[in-house]
């Protein structure tokens, strides 16, 4: 398409530009010709007059109705030139003249080149939002399928290009573009693990401070419209986040997507390379407690080296109570093993360590709980048993 076309902007609002990117202003005040602009650019195809009446003019009679569709059509005509729209007797369309660039259409191509980059910049919302037809359930319907088909465009593309900022160590791009997902699919915890990780993956208090914070908006936006609670990982990776707030190290962070240790992306990251996993969980990555990034004292590698062989005792001791304590609990039969996670006690008094009472039974809860292969049970459900 040459630079001197006209672009038609359906995504989050609707607007023609000029080849000069001004609005034209008075078809902004005709959002109806606009529309039907619109819906004849998404065609692609000759549309038959009657189809267009009943859409646009339904609510009036049918000699007032053709008049209103061919003042319209003339308008769009005056605008983008006479050879813009091909009206025959019975049928409409754009014509081949048409000098015409549409944000949606360009977002569908950039969707299947798998171009995700260009479908998440091409995304300003949803489509033909807050654009109306009284009275008009075909139009209603028409574009509640399209206003569907270009948001789930947007959403896969963001999963992936989150994917790919946050290999590239680019946090804030990835925070910006999981706010998005997340503002738009609200209940999507994968989306809300993406915010958080890439809020937090700097590793330091103001970063661990924000994600928080990100966290406790999205608790109040759910509990707001939606009457629902953030899903159980997400609530869990907070709960760390918190627990390093309270005093814990800094997050040990990945030599290759310099992600979080045992984090989402490094999961999804793995998942992407690697062969599927085995039957049997892994649990090394959360029963190794967070390290800092400095080299640790005598003192403190013998510390870590007991907190480690307690979490190991923790799963061991907790794996073999699945099997037999939680059999009267509510839990449905399963085949497949039973882990309780119980609570641990710091008996050290050492306040240095005092944030793995929280935070290590949490990223071993969080862990498992991502196998199919066992039933996992978290310390709350342990207490009351």
């Amino acid at each position: 398409m040459s630079s001197n076309a006209f672009r038609l902007i359906t995504l989050g609002r609707l607007a023609l530009l000029s080849p000069s990117g001004v609005e034209d202003a008075e078809l902004g005040k005709r959002r109806r010709k606009l529309a039907l602009l619109a819906v004849l650019a998404r065609a692609g195809r000759p549309l038959e007059r009657d189809y267009l009446i009943e859409m646009f003019w339904g609510d009036q009679d049918e000699e007032r109705a053709r008049h209103s569709l061919s003042d319209a059509l003339s308008h769009l005509r005056r605008v983008l030139g006479p050879d813009s729209i091909t009206a025959r007797r019975t049928n409409v369309s754009l014509g081949g003249g048409a000098k015409l660039r549409v944000d949606a259409l360009e977002l569908e191509r950039a969707a299947a080149a798998k171009d995700a980059r260009r479908v998440t910049e091409l995304y300003g919302g949803p489509f033909l939002d807050f654009i109306h037809v009284d009275g008009s359930a075909s139009f209603e319907q028409w574009v509640s399928r399209e206003r569907e088909h270009f948001h789930s465009l947007f959403v896969r593309a963001a999963a992936s290009h989150c994917l790919a900022l946050a290999r590239a160590r680019e946090w804030d791009a990835c925070a910006a573009l999981a706010t998005r997902w997340l503002d738009a699919v609200p209940l999507s915890s994968d989306a809300a693990l993406q915010l958080l990780h890439a809020l937090e993956a700097p590793g330091t208090r103001d970063a661990n401070a924000r994600a928080l914070a990100a966290f406790r908006q999205l608790e109040s936006r759910l509990d707001r419209e939606y009457e629902a609670t953030p899903d159980r990982d997400v609530e869990r990776l907070a709960a760390v986040i918190a627990a390093r707030l309270a005093g814990g190290p800094a997050p040990v962070h990945d030599a290759a997507t310099g992600a979080p240790a045992g984090s989402e992306i490094q999961r999804m990251e793995a998942a992407r390379t690697e062969m599927p996993r085995a039957e049997t969980p892994r649990t090394e990555t959360s029963a190794a407690p967070p390290q800092t990034a400095a080299s640790p004292t005598r003192h403190g590698k013998r510390r870590i080296a007991i907190w480690g062989s307690l979490a190991a005792m923790v799963v061991g001791v907790a794996a073999t109570l699945g099997s037999f304590a939680l059999r009267g609990d509510e839990m449905r039969p399963s085949s497949r093993p039973a882990i309780a996670i119980i609570a641990i006690r710091n008996l050290t008094g050492d306040s240095s360590t005092s944030w793995l009472s929280a935070g290590l039974p949490q990223m071993i809860v969080a862990d498992l709980s991502r196998s199919s292969a066992v039933d996992v049970v978290d310390p709350s459900r342990v207490e009351q048993v």
